[in-house]
């Protein structure tokens, strides 16, 4: 299950402040998912996961996914890449 994963890699007590789902979201966002690819590996709809972005940006008081992703890897919250996006994909996951 992908978001066993994601959650591993999303340190905990020090983490984002949302909800674990949401952490998943934002671990997969900084992955380089888009929110249709995102809905497809958690078996979620697109309309979903927009609204969990949406609420992340809230949280984290932020404008954009980019500045998420950029917030979130400053804070240690996700792994920064290593030399590319396939370097985020939790482990056991499609693709």
């Amino acid at each position: 299950m992908a978001g066993m994963e994601a959650r591993d890699h999303v340190s905990s007590g020090g983490g984002p402040p949302v909800t674990p789902r949401q952490a998943e979201v934002l671990f997969l966002i900084a992955a380089g998912r888009q929110n249709k690819e995102i809905a497809l590996q958690l078996g979620l709809s697109v309309a979903t996961v927009r609204n969990h972005v949406h609420n992340i940006l809230v949280k984290l008081g932020v404008h954009s996914k980019l500045e998420a992703v950029s917030l979130s890897f400053r804070k240690g919250w996700v792994p920064p890449p290593h030399g590319s996006s396939d370097s985020l994909i939790p482990p056991g996951s499609p693709g």
